[in-house]
């Protein structure tokens, strides 16, 4: 997840679902399910006269002939998977997801969604302190930055939070799902100020579609994709979402059926088209939460499925930009749901269910 350079939308809009308990819902269905490809909707945006600006100067991790050109942007073509770099546990919570470092707090934020409530912790981890608690009505899950404000998909009811930073004000909402929203529950936000959230309805009663939105600079807010179910197949759970280090390509993990997709983002934030980029049989357990490093590679945060084998065994998998894979990195007794890069960029977070594990990594993460 990205800062903007700008901040455009402060909407007092509330959407609401109707209450569920919180499951992580997965599954380990193989076949591809029947997918609505409804277009991007809503009104088109205008014209916009900053170009995105080009991602963050990140490093490499390999001896890239880029890395000498201070101009250019920074890659990495090794392995990011350190042999021996085991997680370690470095904070405990109840149920944190949505992980995402916070210059002006310098720390990483997290969701605590057991308890409803923001909270942070230092470089090194310790104790949680609380940025936004009580959290209201409602229960935080993803978190993302736009300029000087924490945006914060929350569900029960539905809705974007923003949080101003680094007081912890409360700045508003911003308006999501025109079509009837349900559960947001991750987020990414581009240097141009497009937000693109998932909405899996895991607290919504009966859903009979989910979707992955974008929320335009201007508030406007279109459907990148919605999904149905199909005959005895699950519906499908749109949960991590990343975008590519030159944000031309938003990247969606579905929980269940398992799969990767990758979709072409436009000039003006719009998207095309998704394409399965890691198919089921790629994905060792169920994806939930995305990273991604200056070489395009994408770390993915996967759990065994619910009612499937050992509820806690995880992984964090790594994949190429072409969905060939790199890696695995385990993750013994604990499921995993979010990923981020810290300060350094080298050290990835890592939520799960019970705790806050850390980890090396060879290549320079985007945050």
């Amino acid at each position: 997840m990205r800062h903007s350079s700008r901040l455009r939308v402060l909407f007092a809009v509330t959407v609401t679902a109707a209450a569920a308990t919180y499951l992580y819902a997965c599954s380990s269905s193989d076949p591809a399910p029947a997918i609505d490809d409804t277009p991007e909707t809503g009104t088109p945006d205008p014209p916009n006269p900053d170009p995105p600006k080009p991602p963050a100067d990140g490093g490499g991790g390999g001896d890239d002939a880029g890395d000498l050109d201070a101009t250019a942007p920074k890659t990495c073509t090794v392995n990011p998977i350190i042999d021996g770099g085991a997680p370690r546990e470095i904070a405990r919570g109840q149920f944190l997801d949505g992980p995402h470092w916070v210059d002006a707090l310098g720390g990483l934020v997290m969701s605590e969604f057991n308890t409803a409530t923001i909270v942070r912790v230092g470089p090194d981890g310790g104790a949680l302190t609380n940025v936004r608690a009580p959290f209201g009505n409602g229960q935080p899950i993803g978190n993302s930055a736009l300029k000087d404000y924490l945006v914060t998909a929350a569900v029960q009811p539905s809705r974007l939070i923003l949080t101003a930073l680094p007081d912890a004000g409360d700045g508003g909402r911003v308006p999501i799902l025109p079509d009837g929203g349900q559960a947001p529950n991750d987020l990414v936000i581009s240097s141009s100020g497009n937000m693109y959230v998932t909405d899996p309805a895991y607290q919504a009663a009966n859903p009979q579609r989910t979707s992955v939105l974008r929320v335009s600079p201007t508030g406007v807010t279109s459907l990148v994709q919605s999904f149905i179910a199909a005959g005895p197949l699950p519906l499908p759970r749109p949960n991590g979402i990343a975008l590519s280090p030159d944000e031309k390509t938003l990247y969606v993990s579905i929980t269940e059926p398992k799969r990767i997709i990758a979709y072409p983002v436009n000039a003006d934030g719009s998207t095309g088209a998704g394409k399965d980029l890691v198919a089921a049989a790629d994905l060792d357990l169920a994806p939930d939460g995305l990273a991604v490093d200056v070489g395009g590679n994408i770390y993915v945060a996967e759990a065994v499925a619910q009612g499937g084998g050992n509820p806690n065994r995880g992984v964090i998998e790594v994949f190429k930009p072409d969905g060939k894979k790199w890696g695995a990195i385990p993750i013994a007794g604990q499921r995993p749901t979010g990923l981020a890069f810290g300060a350094d960029n080298k050290t990835l977070y890592v939520t799960t269910e019970r705790n806050l594990l850390v980890l090396s990594v060879a290549c320079e993460g985007i945050r």
